[in-house]
């Protein structure tokens, strides 16, 4: 069976291959095949959703979530070790989006939690110098992204999305001065 890692291997891959093939698996596999691509492979999915429809605050949380109501994302990094988290967002009381990330090194690094802004060439990104004023209460505390280790994972950086497939995106987190800190794909079941 063709894999969506098998497929991003071809030079000439399109996005609507992409997509075509997403579309035969089901909801589980189709999130399986996204969150275990080969690291030189999420560049090149960054590379093919160029000019895509924009992505909204509705498909990170849909609108009928409730308040605090945390919504989740399988998260794949190509970094070269610690490569899976998730991403998880939850709205705020004035609507607007926050989240944070969890994964094995959050005890360390902290648990990066941002804001969502709406704006920028893709439609929304991720932006951890804006933390959030609120949490659901079972959360961790919030803690800054600048200071301690935090500063050498989240510290200054932006996420920006672009879409692959309904609920599977591919990310770019990026620095100023440092420029790309890599690539990273999110998936849920649609």
């Amino acid at each position: 069976m063709t894999t969506l890692n098998d497929l991003l291997a071809r030079k000439d891959i399109t996005i609507a291959e992409v997509r075509a093939h997403l579309d035969s698996l089901a909801p589980e596999t189709r999130v399986r095949q996204a969150t275990t691509l080969e690291r030189n492979r999420q560049a090149k999915l960054w590379a093919i959703t160029a000019g895509g429809d924009k992505i909204t605050t509705d498909d990170l949380v849909p609108s009928a979530t409730g308040t605090f109501d945390p919504v989740a994302f399988d998260g794949q990094n190509d970094q070269p070790m610690l490569r899976n988290f998730q991403k998880i967002f939850y709205r705020l009381p004035d609507g607007s989006l926050a989240g944070r990330n969890a994964g094995v090194a959050a005890p360390y690094v902290g648990h990066g939690y941002y804001s969502v802004v709406a704006g920028g060439e893709d439609g929304v990104y991720i932006d951890y110098t804006k933390l959030p004023r609120s949490k659901p209460s079972d959360w961790p505390t919030i803690g800054r992204n600048d200071r301690g280790l935090s500063i050498a994972v989240y510290g200054f950086m932006k996420d920006y999305l672009r879409r692959v497939h309904g609920r599977i995106l591919i990310g770019h987190a990026e620095k100023p001065i440092l420029g790309s800190m890599g690539h990273f794909v999110l998936a849920r079941p649609d």
